[in-house]
């Protein structure tokens, strides 16, 4: 009988332990930041700036409505209107609170692009902006004067184009671009996907279905690998804008 309760003693030891065991287990899971769901960059940048004045952008990078401050990078894009190829990135501060930061200082009125990259946890987002430095007036004046660039593309909305870290030849790859007009998400709006490489003849067409309210999904097939060319066109009504991107394509 002592030995029959000795052994009933030893077996409920060992459960509670295993019991304790998958406690934490779960516990320890839990913490535990879930990569499968997507990152996402809130970008602030005002509607006006001063010439020879620093204007500070931020963007903030969220997972699941937690903060993300540990991206592998974060730089921010800028370059006046029609000036692309002559952009300047700027490597952000970590404020450690989800929150990347830089300071700009601009000596020449006109409008500019603010895109910030944001690489974290194996995903890639790129949200753009406008500011307007100086007199409104010569800013467009500015914008006219510029090649390649047409007036309608200053409607106040921002793009933010969400792509993988990691992209391959061959493979479909799947995107998402949130857009806003006025800071809210514009809805039934015609989103479309230009993509090409350097010297192709040929661009591809890939129109993207809203899949909630101001968000645009589908996917996309690189057949070679190499840099290639993204232009987000976005069009309802009066609003037509559109925002070039590029995308790093793998063997």
């Amino acid at each position: 009988m002592r030995k029959l309760t000795m052994i009933c003693f030893i077996m409920i030891i060992a459960l509670l332990g295993a019991c304790g065991q998958t406690e934490n287990t779960d516990h320890e899971t839990s913490d535990e930041p879930d990569t499968a769901k997507p990152i996402e960059a809130d970008l602030e940048v005002p509607e006006q700036g001063k010439k020879n004045e620093p204007v500070t952008f931020t963007v903030t990078v969220t997972q699941d409505g937690e903060a993300v401050s540990d991206a592998s990078e974060v730089e921010f894009e800028i370059w006046q209107d029609g000036n692309k190829d002559e952009s300047e990135m700027i490597e952000a501060d970590n404020a450690n609170d989800g929150q990347y930061t830089i300071e700009k200082t601009f000596t020449a009125e006109g409008v500019y692009h603010v895109q910030s990259h944001v690489t974290a946890r194996s995903m890639h987002t790129m949200p753009v902006k406008e500011i307007t430095v100086g007199n409104a007036e010569a800013a467009v004046q500015t914008n006219k004067g510029s090649e390649g660039e047409e007036s309608h593309s200053h409607s106040h909305a921002s793009i933010d184009l969400q792509q993988p870290d990691t992209i391959t030849a061959g493979s479909e790859t799947p995107y998402a671009v949130q857009v806003l007009h006025q800071n809210e998400p514009l809805e039934n709006a015609s989103v479309t996907l230009e993509t090409w490489r350097k010297n192709d003849n040929k661009h591809e067409w890939t129109d993207l279905n809203e899949d909630t309210a101001g968000t645009y999904e589908g996917s996309v097939t690189f057949t070679e690998s190499g840099t290639y060319h993204i232009n987000v066109h976005v069009e309802k009504e009066e609003i037509h804008k559109h925002e070039e991107f590029t995308a790093e394509v793998a063997d």
